[in-house]
């Protein structure tokens, strides 16, 4: 009865969220694949024939949990794990890979308030924060003397 339930889900349309064998949720997304075949035809003559080939599959939902950011400094320069992360709980795992020691201050695009902040890390350290985001636009810099201006700098997109 379930593998009929998931059929006639997976038959009513494009991202149907249905359960999966396991129980779990699941998302039925559409994937095409080129197939390309070499058929010898009726008079001897060997013919490519290309079809699409349509199916579907059920990816998992993943658990909603906090927002993940890691945050890589080397002299005057930060990367960014990922430029954009859902609002809420944020876990940011800052390692500093240069050589001079380095901090994250976090403000909103258009404010000077300290939203959140990494204390100074010393060369080849790693330091764990976690802070509340709302949806925006957010600046990361460097605030030891000179380092933003420096290019020590980012930009952050939080979505709802």
């Amino acid at each position: 009865m379930l593998a009929f339930f998931c059929l006639a889900a997976t038959l009513a349309g494009v991202g149907a969220a249905t359960p999966d064998r396991a129980g779990a949720r699941c998302l039925k997304l559409w994937h095409e694949k080129k197939v390309t075949k070499y058929v010898k035809g009726e008079n001897g003559k060997v013919k490519k024939v290309t079809q699409i080939k349509r199916y579907r599959t059920c990816d998992p939902y993943e658990a909603r949990g906090p927002s993940r950011l890691g945050v890589a400094a080397t002299e005057f320069k930060f990367t960014l794990s990922r430029p954009r992360l859902t609002a809420g709980k944020l876990l940011l795992e800052y390692t500093n890979r240069g050589e001079d020691v380095h901090n994250l201050k976090v403000a909103a695009a258009r404010g000077d308030r300290v939203l959140g902040a990494v204390p100074d890390t010393e060369a080849g350290d790693v330091t764990d924060a976690e802070f509340r985001l709302q949806p925006g636009h957010y600046r990361l810099w460097c605030s030891l003397p000179g380092h933003a201006k420096l290019g020590m700098k980012a930009r952050l997109l939080v979505l709802r």
